[in-house]
């Protein structure tokens, strides 16, 4: 099947682009992107076109890109696949039949509460985004990421979606992931901002003197870290690290720490589980899907602070968390590869048999 798959952008190793990368296993697309970082690993062997390679991911720069998708005219594909919310620009009649996979409305325009400048920004980008958003009527098929964000579409889009919203989980290579005896170190991975509430991590275990934290990942904050790490004998950064060295942390951990508001899946707690360690993450979004409260980790009633985490940290002691090994890996295997290349694969036959 002949297939085009529009993304916003390939700009960083996140979950939303190795999503993005297992869709590509799965479908052998054309790609078209805005933006393409070219040392991005696994895309190389695919056919990608970019839109606008140095635009930069800010308002503007999401108005030009939304011009430029709304731009292609690609007929004689049999499939068109949308992901993320500009790409939606490129949505008409000659790209049909469509799916489009769904990370959520824009969370800086919903979710987010603006500070003055990004609020007069985002007033502009509503007013350009609002002829992409009512090309949601148009698809054939919207594909969740969670049940999470499947509830945000229909709250805030309402009887504008015409089309079936099935929920199908990011995948992951469950067979890479393996256990180790727990070291004495509490783990988290992922992007450095106040998003991730990592100022909220870092200053939990600046009181908890006993226990050590490791952070992997790149981000806004990540100065920040480094100077906190540097003055924290029980916080070490890392940085970010190769596949191969991250299934080694991941293995020796007692746990993992997840904590962002309202995530829209997070592909790390199921990494976790994977290698046999249980989660501490907040309860909201789509981490409350992944992990089970006492079984496979610990959710955190939201507001997440201070003392709920250092609470959670105290409860997942070494013994509790190596109890959890193989409920954690029973779990993590409903996050497969090869259940998720089943699942879409299922969903692309049904509209074809409409």
């Amino acid at each position: 099947m002949k297939t085009a798959l529009f993304i916003d952008g390939l700009d960083g190793f996140g979950g939303g682009q190795r999503y993005a990368l297992y869709v590509a296993e799965v479908l052998n697309p054309d790609i078209f992107t805005g933006f393409y970082r070219k040392t991005f690993p696994g895309f190389q062997d695919f056919s990608i076109k970019v839109l606008g390679q140095k635009i930069s991911p800010s308002f503007l720069g999401a108005i030009i890109l939304m011009a430029g998708f709304n731009k292609l005219n690609l007929p004689g594909y049999d499939l068109y696949v949308f992901m993320g919310n500009l790409s939606l620009a490129a949505v008409k009649k000659e790209h049909r039949p469509s799916i489009w996979i769904s990370f959520g409305p824009m969370r800086r325009l919903y979710l987010e509460k603006p500070g003055l400048f990004t609020g007069m920004g985002n007033t502009v980008l509503r007013k350009f985004f609002s002829t992409a958003e009512a090309n949601i009527s148009e698809i054939d098929l919207i594909i969740a990421i969670s049940g999470a964000v499947k509830k945000r579409l229909l709250n805030i889009y309402g009887t504008s979606i015409k089309a079936d919203i099935r929920v199908i989980y990011p995948p992951i290579k469950v067979e890479k992931f393996f256990w180790q005896p727990p070291e004495d170190y509490y783990l988290y991975v992922g992007r450095l901002d106040r998003k991730k509430r990592v100022d909220v991590l870092i200053n939990t275990f600046s009181e908890l003197k006993t226990s050590n934290l490791k952070i992997v990942g790149d981000g806004k904050l990540r100065g920040f870290v480094e100077k906190q790490s540097a003055r924290f004998h029980n916080i070490e950064y890392l940085g970010p690290l190769s596949e191969e060295d991250l299934l080694k942390v991941y293995s020796k951990a007692i746990a993992t720490i997840y904590i962002p508001y309202e995530e829209d899946f997070g592909l790390i707690p199921v990494e976790s589980q994977a290698a046999g360690k249980p989660c501490i993450g907040a309860s909201s979004g789509g981490v409350i899907e992944s992990v089970i409260h006492k079984e496979t980790g610990f959710l955190i009633d939201e507001p997440v602070d201070t003392g709920k985490l250092r609470e959670a940290i105290e409860w997942m002691s070494r013994k509790r968390a190596e109890d959890m090994r193989d409920r954690c890996m029973e779990n993590a295997r409903r996050f497969s590869f090869e259940r998720f290349s089943k699942e879409l694969k299922q969903a692309i036959g049904d509209i074809g048999s409409k």
